[in-house]
């Protein structure tokens, strides 16, 4: 009896070190297969963005070329596939086109031969066109994060979005820069730069963003929704501490804001994009912060890709904001 009472005692104590091996091993092999998951997805997000190519062109004018343009090249004007320098004398220390167009702040004339240009030289080496100033500050990798849920063939451009009754999508703000796909280059080119009733082509001393929108729209080109999925901004017209500390008077800005997102620390995406107004000096710190500083014992996971935009559904969510100011945004 005690012998069959040891084999039992033993038996059991060998059933019960089985099991927990067994329990204890699975949830390891388990957490193993979602680690695996998640770097697949996360190696497919990054292939599948890196393999999006932008030009960056930036407007400036030759006394800013040492002054303001020289400071990008040094710093996030690396990060783009192709860097050009929208000016009037070309400059051996800058990739700079010297364009015979009239000096003017107002940038009209100088954007709309550099966007001929592209046409001419770039048009199907790239997917996308980035035009900015050359007080801009850009992340063309986040931007290029927006833009993989988007076609470069179809006709959509994105920015920082003011409200206006004269635009019916509302227009970008060209100091933080807008972004047009490779169809809305070739509308711009072959179907508005040589129609006088679609697009100002003659005029000069007109500011650049109000009118390539106007442009934009009459080839039914959509202005697009550039925020994130929880609805804040990517791109800002101004530095960051004026969104992230904003001044809450009431002035022109707040009243020309499309969407009805609130400034302070909640405004801006994970992923922004572009600020304005950036001197050199703060164009090293903005480029030291994003790309060099690390914070200790953190691990960056990136995002999912967000899935492929329907372009016809865009186009109705759009549409709908057009007559509905309370209606903003994707859901």
């Amino acid at each position: 009896m005690n012998e069959k009472i040891l084999f039992i005692f033993i038996t059991g104590i060998g059933i019960g070190f089985i099991l927990n091996i067994l329990f204890t091993e699975k949830p390891i092999a388990t957490n193993g297969v979602l680690q695996l998951k998640n770097a697949i997805n996360e190696s497919n997000t990054i292939t599948t963005v890196k393999k999006i190519r932008i030009l960056c062109f930036l407007a400036t004018m030759p006394e800013s070329h040492s002054r303001k343009a020289i400071h990008i090249q040094n710093t996030w004007g690396k990060h783009c596939d192709k860097l050009l320098f929208a000016s009037t004398i070309a400059d051996e220390n800058l990739d700079a086109l010297a364009f015979n167009v009239t000096e003017s702040h107002a940038l009209w004339a100088k954007v709309k031969v550099m966007f001929q240009h592209i046409y001419r030289n770039y048009l199907n080496e790239y997917d996308w066109f980035y035009k900015g100033d050359d007080d801009s500050f850009m992340i063309p990798e986040n931007l290029k994060f927006l833009l993989a849920s988007y076609s470069p063939d179809d006709p959509i451009y994105f920015g920082y979005k003011y409200n206006t009754s004269d635009h019916k999508w509302g227009y970008f703000s060209g100091g933080s820069g807008y972004v047009l796909s490779r169809k809305d280059v070739r509308i711009f080119v072959e179907q508005l730069l040589t129609n006088k009733s679609l697009c100002p082509i003659d005029e000069e001393n007109v500011a650049e963003d109000w009118t390539i929108s106007e442009c934009l729209d009459n080839g039914n080109v959509y202005a697009g929704d550039s925020r994130d999925l929880l609805r804040r901004e990517r791109f800002f017209p101004f530095q960051p501490s004026q969104h992230l500390f904003p001044y809450r008077g009431k002035y022109w800005y707040w009243e020309r804001k499309y969407y009805n997102n609130d400034d302070g620390l909640d405004c801006c995406s994970n992923y922004t994009i572009a600020f304005h107004y950036i001197p050199a000096k703060y164009m090293y710190h903005l480029y030291y912060l994003t790309y060099i500083h690390r914070v200790f014992g953190t691990k960056h996971h990136f995002p999912p890709l967000q899935k492929k935009r329907n372009f016809q559904q865009v186009v109705e969510i759009l549409n709908l904001e057009r007559f509905n100011s309370s209606y903003r945004g994707y859901k």
